[in-house]
């Protein structure tokens, strides 16, 4: 991880992590709470959170639009994660799912975004603090900085939701499970495994369901790892 000062944005500090720096910043942390699997299952996000971080996770109405928040002290660490009730209100399997990725989004503030708040009377974004944590500094993380609408995370000048939406795979689909639950849709070739586009959609929904996520959470995963190849009409 690099930091530099700037006077861009809410914060005096940016932070840059590799994409790998990330994947193994999430994996390191589930394995130390005994919650990484041997092999491809669902990741226990709930629980990881309340273990690692030792706070509970609560389930207000955080208003319209507001998908959670990560809450912190000055001293950086995390004091409590707050996840929109309203998400499950609609009682959907998708809605489920969607809890599961807002809950690994603000696991990857608490994991990669702490010295932003260490000593820092930065306020808190996008809205009013929360009457249950007022005077904490906190992320209140909107719709949009959550919820993906294709295969490729969008970056929108929030860095910092970037990388939390990068711990999503990190969280829900480990690495080292992902490359296990994906080996059986993989071909050889002169570079390596590949995945052939006659069965990325199959992957896809094969990934999904065991890892409890969202299509479109694993096919971002599926971008990042096995980016589709174009055709070149010669």
């Amino acid at each position: 991880m690099k930091e530099f000062r700037t006077r861009e944005g809410p914060y005096p500090l940016r932070l840059q992590y590799e994409v790998s720096e990330i994947d193994d910043i999430c994996c390191d942390a589930l394995r130390q709470v005994k919650l990484l699997p041997e092999n491809p299952e669902p990741i226990k996000v709930d629980l990881f959170l309340e273990k690692y971080f030792q706070v509970v996770v609560d389930y207000p109405d955080l208003g319209d639009g507001i998908m959670g928040s990560a809450i912190f002290n000055s001293k950086g660490a995390v004091t409590g994660f707050l996840i929109s009730s309203r998400i499950e209100h609609e009682g959907t399997a998708t809605a489920e799912r969607r809890v599961r990725s807002t809950l690994a989004h603000e696991g990857g503030h608490g994991l990669l975004h702490p010295k932003l708040f260490i000593e820092d009377s930065t306020p808190s974004l996008f809205g009013p603090q929360d009457p249950s944590h007022k005077g904490s500094p906190k992320f209140l993380c909107r719709t949009s900085d959550i919820s993906p609408v294709s295969g490729t995370p969008v970056y929108n000048g929030k860095w910092w939701e970037w990388q939390a939406n990068r711990a999503i795979s990190g969280l829900l689909l480990p690495k080292s499970l992902f490359r296990k639950a994906i080996s059986s849709f993989l071909e050889e070739s002169q570079y390596g495994p590949k995945l052939p586009g006659s069965k990325r959609q199959k992957a896809e929904q094969h990934l999904a369901e065991t890892f409890d996520v969202n299509p479109v959470v694993a096919r971002i995963r599926l971008t990042e790892i096995f980016p589709p190849t174009k055709q070149v009409d010669l």
